[in-house]
C-alpha cells in the first residue's frame, strides 16, 4: 500500500524514537463505540497480554503509575475478512501491529489497566483507546469518562467482563481470543510464513502521541522518579549509619531490605510508589515534609518514634 512502512522499518523507528524522543500527551477516546463505523460482517479478534513480551530499549511513561513499559508485536494474517483488532493488557504496553497483504483491519480497540499505545494501524480507521489510568486521571481533573475500559490477558472466569465491554464498544461478539506468548509475536489468524520485512504497517501514529509528558524538572513516576531526584541532589540513598542514627534517636519500624532515601531539601514526591515500589523516607531534623502523593511509603522523622504515611 502506498504510504505504508514495512514491519521491519516500523520496529527500527520505534527503537530509535524510544532512545532519543520526547513525548506528547496521551490520545483520548472521544466516542464510546465504534459499532456504527465498521462493516456489520466484521469479526472481532482479541489479543491479550499481561505486560508485553520485550523491552523498548529506553524508559518511557504511558501513565503516572511508574510501571515499566514493554512492547509486543502483533502480526495479523486474515486475508479477505473485515477485522476489528482488540488489544488489551494489565501493564503498560506499546502494541506494534502489522499485517499480511489482503488483510483488512477496519477498527482497533485498545484498553488496559495501565496506559496503552498502538503503532502500525492507519488513521483512516476508527481507534478506541481507554484505560483505568486514563479514567482515573480524568476523575482527578473533575472530568467524567463513561467509556468502558477493560483488560484481559487470559480466558479465565473474569473474561466475560472484558467480552461484555468489547460487545458494548463494537456491537459484536468476540470471534476469537488469542493469549499472547511470553516471548515473540502474537499471531492473529493463520500461520505466518512470510519474512517480517514483507508485512505492511502504517506510519500514521507516532509513539509520542501516546506518551506522558512532564514539566521541566518534574520527576517521572515510580522508582525511576526517586533515582532522578537522587541525581538532582534532592535525596540520597540511605547508608546503614543513617538508619542506625535514626533508630538511636528513637525511630522504630524502618523496614530492612526496602529502598530507603534520606530527604535533603524540599521536594515533591513522585507518583507510582505503591506496593513493591514503595520506599522508606528518612527526614532529618529541619527538613520539611515533602509535598506530593504519599503512595504506600513510610515516612520517618528523626527523633520521633512513630512513622507516618500509608506504609506504616
Amino acid at each position: 500500500m502506498c504510504g505504508n512502512r514495512t514491519f521491519h522499518e516500523l520496529g527500527l523507528l520505534l527503537m530509535l524514537w524510544a532512545v532519543g524522543g520526547a513525548g506528547a500527551q496521551n490520545l483520548q477516546t472521544t466516542e464510546c463505540s465504534v459499532a456504527g463505523r465498521i462493516p456489520r460482517d466484521s469479526k472481532v479478534y482479541h489479543v491479550g497480554s499481561y505486560g508485553g513480551t520485550s523491552g523498548l530499549g529506553a524508559a518511557i511513561e504511558l501513565d503516572n503509575k511508574g510501571h515499566d513499559v514493554r512492547k509486543i508485536d502483533v502480526l495479523v494474517n486474515l486475508p479477505d475478512e473485515p477485522i476489528v483488532l482488540v488489544l488489551s493488557a494489565y501493564d503498560p504496553v506499546v502494541w506494534n501491529v502489522a499485517w499480511t497483504a489482503g488483510t483488512r483491519i477496519v477498527a482497533a480497540v485498545v484498553s488496559g489497566y495501565h496506559g496503552q499505545a498502538v503503532l502500525g494501524i492507519s488513521k483512516s480507521i476508527p481507534l478506541y483507546v481507554t484505560t483505568f489510568a486514563g479514567a482515573e486521571h480524568d476523575a482527578k481533573r473533575g472530568a467524567s469518562s463513561s467509556c468502558p475500559f477493560f483488560y484481559a490477558y487470559k480466558q479465565d472466569n473474569e473474561y466475560p467482563k472484558a467480552a461484555d465491554a468489547i460487545r458494548r464498544i463494537t456491537g459484536l461478539e468476540v470471534a476469537r481470543f488469542i493469549q499472547a506468548p511470553e516471548k515473540g509475536a502474537a499471531i492473529v489468524g493463520g500461520p505466518v510464513s512470510a519474512a517480517l520485512s514483507a508485512f505492511e504497517s502504517s506510519p500514521d501514529y507516532r509513539l509520542e502521541e501516546f506518551v506522558l509528558t512532564r514539566k521541566p524538572g518534574e520527576a517521572p513516576a515510580g522508582p525511576r522518579g526517586m533515582e532522578e531526584l537522587a541525581k538532582l541532589g534532592f535525596v540520597r540513598h540511605a547508608m546503614p549509619e543513617d538508619i542506625r542514627s535514626f533508630e538511636e534517636s528513637g525511630v522504630k519500624g524502618i523496614i530492612r531490605g526496602m529502598a530507603t532515601y534520606v530527604i535533603l531539601k524540599p521536594l515533591t514526591m513522585p507518583d507510582g510508589l505503591y506496593g513493591g515500589n514503595s520506599v522508606n523516607i528518612l527526614l532529618p531534623a529541619g527538613v520539611p515534609d515533602p509535598d506530593g502523593p504519599r503512595g504506600h511509603n513510610s515516612f520517618f522523622r528523626f527523633g520521633q518514634p512513630k512513622c507516618v504515611g500509608p506504609g506504616c
